[in-house]
């Protein structure tokens, strides 16, 4: 880093041989003027005198008189000193600083290496004052005699020494009063310093010597290396030295060797988020309304700027002209005053500056604020100004104490936070509607292509297999299939059956019709076999049927073989209905018989018949045995005791209590027995019970009929078996050959199959062997269409088994219609796109808001809050900067205020008045909290502050690209953050006196860039401005909008001005002549025109730029001649060339491009500074100066201009420039505008619009014509009506939500201008509606 600050500080100075002031070979006209010139008309006849006033203090000196008859030398004198005077002023007016010295004594000699040296050793600021008819100098008080300091920089470089900082900060005002004793005290001076110079005796010299010019070839023969000797001369000229008070600044720096480059430096201009937590989003994270303090008018690019700043960032701000970048300024300085920050804003044109403060004193904000054109002159007024802000401490605390303040504050914050939420909803729904994630497109696309009202079908089931890639694919692959027709997709067609032919071959083919050949013979034999053994006729697929049952049929024949279950089988194949259930039930009925035989079992010697009754008998006896008495009685006397007894003997039990219990249980399962075998009996399809009560003859029987009932379920599983077999009349043998012949007759069946399936489908097999006379189809199909169905066949399989579905039920919607017109591709899309509609709708519900009334009443809502707070915001503003004057005062026992005391006393002392930089070294914080906004010249910047990091809070840098890097980082190196301001596409650096220090040895390339606004673009981020405002009407700015900013600017002007039939541009062309590089004949015309403004204009601020200085000269000097004679001109305005116009605007521009024929008629394209690189962007500059109107006066027309062969583009442009001029002269202006490529399908609501407007033949034509609107209405008069906001490309392009519908409808309001707003949601739901909407705008 400390490589490139030498470098710079050498740039900064120019110590090389090629500085003009470093090596004087001759002296420019219009910059210097010899002082021995004088010695014919100073009083004694001695030009030494005026050196020796100076030296003396006097306080002016004469130099000779303003106009003398007799006298032409004098008055060539005086003709030079007035344009002198002339440029000091103008530099004054551009930069603020003043420029006009008498160098003297010259030194002159060579460095030790040999390079050329002429130069002034001391520098006397001067100016020029015009007094009684006649020319004084007078000294400039305000600023210090001092040595040259390029020449101290100068020589310590070739000489390989450090600077002498004695000799560069050394002033020799107190040497001033007595000549000898001056010239003593700089003898000495430099004779202590390690500056060596060959001294003699006409150092003390009292004359001066004639300024000899000198050649190059004269300056390499004389003087030898390192000798350096003084010359008499003396030099009044402009001698730029403002650079001199940012030396220190660089040798501090250096010193201090802080920084590894110059993107570590910019690093560090980044601060913390200050309102908020670091967001993923970068630089843009969310700042609040209510953080937002800004009292000018902004739009949403500045505001996007402004957020960008207000979250850490030092930031470019491309401004290109009349974009409000002053006004951007005012609301970065207002909006960091507000929150206790100091700003520091710098400019090295002047007026550039005067306009900020102008701006901030429209809203009091100047009271806080510094302008320093001069450091010394402005002083007081900054003292003064300090005092005043001291004296008003308490009314500043009253005004902020009052109840106004309250509700001032709660207005403002209930304001803020509505704008916030309705600018949040806005901003959800504008993400949503162009939200490209779901489907591909966005919904607004989706919007647009699609019509409720046209056929669709239901896809709700499919849409989401269906983004925007796979329809494309899907519909490509559609139109394929659907080329082939629907021939092989109808039901009758032969093949439509068919296995994939997607890869088969030409030998396939062949194959295919072989087997064709073998299947009628095939379907003969299953007939035969089938008659013989069933007495019917199979189809293949019921022989294929029985084939395959084969496994079952082995089963089932191996549960028959037995005749008992076979006879079981038969019976119950022809009574059972349910198999299943019936086995389930059996084998419950089987559990509960063998549960009857368990422990005792049941008692089996008694008749059914008898059971009742013993049941009864058993019973009493067991009642009676409770009773002692009564069980003696039965025992004696019962009849029924003999009948027990046998009984219980036959059963093999005692005749006691236990007997008779075990009795009882065995009882009871005999009666669950008979029951359940009462329920068997009752079923047709069982049969054969056995009659003996033993266990083992029921389980055999179970057995049996468990088995056979199983037979009967394979049997029904088998297809149609009870009809090919009558069971009651055949055998279990008979139907086991049966059946095993049919097995082995139609072994051959797999083996067709398996070659068949290859290319037919099972239906189609089984179609072909049923009826075999369609076999003959199928051959003819295969020979004619076996190309076409392979392809065919190809494509369908490459759709997913959901696009199958899908075109199936498009072509069944298509077919179910009967309507030819109906399209495939339409209907699906359409469908589709529905069903996206639906689901992003649902996922995003702020998108149906459009199309309510809560939506509009939400827009005008908005539109008054934003109005709201614009009020509020400027007295806000000035709460907070007042609160910070008397924050934390301290006071002490006696209650005197103690803030500020010491510095009241320094600016307000009559003697020994320190200068402003030691001022704020010693009250730095104080003054800060007074004046928080600062506003200075690079220069002035170095001058005053201390060479300190992070002084300023902010520091802003406008028209940067016009300001050497060099310039610029000593201010720039003050701040915590930066906003660097500027256009490319303007004005480059340039210094007309001074050539730039170039080292060849060292390539860097932060060394190749000139202006601080491209070596800052490298390393910060930028933001652009694009709303234009000086402007009056479109023809104004139209031309450099599309040739320098890709009609990025948007003007928006008044209905009543763009209605107007003439242009702003006027056209006129005289008869000049190119002489001496100026045409007197269109400077006549010129000022004719100036004279007229008045009258023609009242009111209006003017201005003139020439192509050249010459031709600038000229005017100017037309113009003292013409106030000479009384004319009047306008009170305001100004006469310049293209170099130095930036930064200006007026109402009413003159161009004289002064190009002519010479008086030979002869032209010659000589374009000066525009053929230069960067020379069209002095045309830029130029061309977009004036607010109202510009009138070209040419004495050529553009066709004259020949510059296919130009080098640069600039005078390819000016010519461009002319032909554009003419045709807005002669009335044949439309405005540009720039084209956005928003939407993926290319389908825009307002080709919709125009459509819709044409079809129903409204009353005004519809264009895309101004660039602020999507469509302009033109009546039929073409007159312009209304215009019309749609969200298409300007509402895509819009930084906010609030931008598109508040900024610019508030705007649109101010212009005079109708309009209305247009939504895709609203045109898809009712397009009739809209249309009415649309017929109704101009009324």
């Amino acid at each position: 880093m400390n490589t490139l600050l030498r470098e710079y500080l050498k740039k900064l100075t120019n110590i090389s041989g090629s500085n003009r002031t470093l090596q004087m070979l001759r002296l420019p006209k219009a910059q210097f003027l010899d002082i021995h010139e004088f010695h014919t008309v100073t009083a004694e006849g001695k030009s030494y005198d005026i050196i020796e006033g100076l030296i003396k203090k006097d306080k002016k000196i004469f130099l000779c008189p303003f106009i003398d008859p007799r006298d032409g030398e004098s008055n060539e004198l005086s003709s030079r000193l007035r344009k002198l005077q002339r440029m000091d002023n103008f530099v004054y007016e551009e930069r603020g600083a003043r420029d006009l010295y008498i160098g003297w004594p010259f030194i002159e000699g060579k460095f030790t290496d040999g390079t050329y040296l002429r130069t002034p050793l001391i520098y006397f600021p001067v100016k020029l004052w015009l007094e009684s008819n006649k020319w004084y100098l007078k000294p400039r008080s305000e600023e210090s005699i001092s040595l040259n300091k390029a020449f101290i920089l100068a020589y310590a470089y070739y000489n390989d020494l450090p600077p002498d900082e004695n000799l560069m900060e050394r002033v020799l005002d107190d040497a001033l009063g007595d000549d000898i004793a001056f010239k003593t005290k700089v003898y000495s001076l430099l004779k202590e310093s390690s500056v060596e110079l060959n001294f003699n005796s006409e150092t003390f010299s009292t004359e001066l010597e004639t300024f000899q010019e000198k050649l190059k070839p004269e300056i390499e023969k004389s003087g030898s290396p390192g000798e350096i000797k003084l010359e008499m001369n003396a030099i009044l000229g402009l001698f730029p030295q403002t650079g001199s008070y940012q030396v220190p600044d660089y040798l501090k720096w250096i010193e201090k060797d802080e920084y590894e480059d110059v993107e570590s430096f910019f690093m560090t201009k980044k601060i913390e988020n200050i309102l908020h937590e670091e967001t993923a989003s970068g630089y843009h994270s969310p700042i609040k309304e209510e953080e937002l303090f800004l009292p000018f008018q902004v739009d949403a690019f500045q505001e996007d700027a402004i957020k960008t700043v207000k979250n850490g960032n030092s930031v470019v701000v491309h401004g290109p002209p009349g974009t409000g970048k002053s006004q951007l300024i005012c609301n970065l300085v207002s909006d960091y005053i507000s929150r206790g920050k100091n700003v520091l804003v710098v400019c090295q044109k002047r007026v550039a500056l005067d306009v900020v403060y102008k701006r901030l004193s429209d809203i009091g904000l100047d009271e806080f604020s510094a302008l320093v054109h001069d450091f010394k002159e402005d002083r007081r007024d900054i003292y003064y100004k300090i005092n005043r802000l001291i004296s008003d401490l308490r009314e500043f605390e009253r005004l902020n104490n009052g109840l106004d303040t309250i509700q001032l504050e709660r207005d403002f914050l209930q304001t803020c936070r509505r704008i916030d939420q309705i600018n949040e909803e806005l901003e959800e729904y504008k993400s949503a509607l162009f939200d490209l994630e779901e489907f591909g497109l966005s919904i607004k696309d989706l919007y647009l292509k699609t019509d409720l009202n046209k056929p669709k079908i239901d896809l709700r089931q499919y849409y989401r297999e269906f983004d925007q890639l796979r329809t494309e694919e899907f519909l490509q692959k559609s139109k394929s299939i659907r080329s082939f027709g629907t021939k092989f997709t109808q039901d009758n067609y032969p093949l439509s059956s068919r296995m994939s032919f997607s890869k088969l071959s030409i030998h396939d083919r062949q194959t295919i019709l072989k087997y064709l050949e073998q299947m009628p013979d095939a379907a003969q034999k299953i007939k035969d076999v089938s008659n013989s053994l069933l007495k019917r006729d199979l189809s293949f697929h019921e022989a294929e049927y029985i084939y395959n049952s084969g496994e079952q049929i082995e089963n089932l024949l191996s549960l028959i073989k037995s005749k008992q279950v076979y006879r079981a089988f038969v019976r119950m194949v022809n009574y059972s209905n349910d198999g299943k259930s019936d086995l389930k039930w059996l084998s419950g009925k089987e559990r509960i018989i063998n549960d009857c035989f368990k422990k005792y079992g049941p008692e089996i010697s008694l008749k059914a018949s008898e059971l009742g009754r013993f049941q009864e008998a058993l019973e009493e006896a067991m009642t009676k045995r409770r009773n002692v008495f009564k069980w003696i009685r039965w025992r004696l006397f019962s009849k029924d005791k003999f009948f027990i007894k046998r009984v219980i003997t036959a059963n093999g039990l005692k005749y006691d209590r236990e007997g008779f219990n075990i009795l009882v249980e065995k009882i009871d399962n005999r009666l669950n027995l008979e029951h359940n075998l009462s329920d068997i009996k009752n079923k047709k399809w069982l049969s054969d019970l056995p009659e003996s009560y033993e266990k083992v003859n029921f389980q055999t029987w179970f057995f049996n009929q468990k088995k056979a009932l199983t037979a009967k379920i394979e049997f029904s599983n088998l297809r149609n078996f009870k009809e090919y077999f009558n069971l009651e009349n055949i055998s279990n043998k008979e139907l086991k050959a049966t059946l095993e012949q049919l097995l082995e007759e139609f072994a051959v069946i797999p083996e067709y199959k398996s070659d068949w399936t290859k290319f037919f489908t099972e239906k189609l097999i089984n179609r072909l062997m049923s009826e075999p006379e369609r076999i003959k189809h199928v051959e003819k199909a295969v020979l004619d269409d076996f190309d076409d169905l392979c392809e065919f066949d190809k494509l369908w399989e490459s759709f997913a088994e959901h696009e199958k579905e899908v075109f199936n039920k498009v072509v069944e919607f298509q077919n179910s219609e009967n309507d030819d017109q109906l399209n495939f591709e339409a209907i699906f899309l359409n469908s589709v796109y529905l069903s996206w509609i639906e689901h992003i709708e649902v996922k995003y519900p702020v998108l149906r808001l459009v199309s309510t009334t809560k939506f509009k009443q939400m827009i005008k809502e908005l539109q008054y809050l934003v109005k709201k707070k614009q009020e509020l915001v400027i007295e806000i503003t000035l709460l907070n900067v007042r609160e910070k004057t008397y924050e934390d005062l301290e006071f002490n026992r006696l209650n005197n205020r103690v803030t500020y005391r010491d510095l009241e006393h320094q600016v307000t002392k009559k003697r020994k008045i320190w200068p402003i930089r030691k001022l704020i070294e010693n009250f730095e914080e104080e003054i800060f909290k007074l004046l928080p906004c600062w506003l200075a010249s690079p220069e002035t910047v170095s001058a005053v502050f201390p060479f300190n990091r992070k002084v300023f809070d902010l520091v802003i840098f406008d028209e940067a690209s016009q300001c050497f890097v060099e310039k610029g980082l000593p201010a720039i190196y003050r701040g915590s953050q930066v906003v660097v301001a500027g256009d490319e596409k303007q004005l480059r650096p340039h210094d007309l006196y001074k050539v730039r220090w170039d080292d060849d040895e060292l390539d860097h390339p932060d060394l190749n860039i000139d202006s601080l606004l491209d070596l800052s673009k490298r390393y910060l981020p930028s933001v652009q401005l694009k709303g234009h405002y000086r402007s009056k009407t479109p023809d104004l700015i139209s031309f450099s909008n599309e040739e320098f900013y890709n009609n990025n600017l948007r003007l928006l002007p008044n209905l009543k001005d763009v209605n107007q039939n003439e242009g702003a541009i006027d056209y006129i062309k005289v008869d000049g002549i190119w002489s001496d590089h100026k045409n007197e004949i269109e400077a006549q015309k010129v000022i004719d025109l100036l004279i007229s403004i008045p009258d023609d204009y009242p009111g209006k601020t003017a201005g003139v730029v020439t192509f050249n200085a010459r031709q600038q000269d000229l005017i100017n000097d037309l113009i003292e001649s013409e106030i000479m004679k009384g004319k009047r001109l306008p009170s305001d305005y100004f006469v310049k060339n293209i170099e130095n116009v930036q930064g200006d605007e007026t109402d009413i521009l003159i161009f004289s491009t002064a190009y002519a024929p010479d008086t030979k008629g002869k032209m010659k394209m000589q374009f000066g500074l525009l053929n230069q690189d960067g020379g069209e962007n002095r045309l830029n500059v130029a061309v977009t100066r004036a607010k109202e109107k510009i009138i070209i006066v040419t004495s050529i027309l553009p066709e004259q201009l020949k510059v296919k062969t130009s080098k640069f583009p600039g005078p390819k442009l000016l010519k461009k420039y002319l032909e554009y001029a003419k045709s807005v002269s002669d009335g044949q202006f439309t405005p540009s505008r720039i084209e956005y490529d928003v939407s993926k399908s290319g389908v825009y609501l307002t080709d919709k619009l125009k459509q819709l407007s044409s079809k129903n033949a409204h009353e005004f034509v519809l264009k895309e014509e101004m660039p602020f609107a999507d469509l302009t209405v033109i009546s039929k008069s073409g007159d312009y009506e209304a215009l019309i906001l749609t969200d298409d490309q300007q509402f895509y392009e819009g930084v906010s939500g609030k931008d598109w519908f508040a900024y610019l409808p508030i705007a649109l309001k101010e212009k005079e201008w109708k309009y209305n707003h247009f939504y895709s949601r609203n045109y898809w739901l009712d397009s009739e509606k809209v249309n009415d909407k649309l017929r109704l705008i101009i009324h």
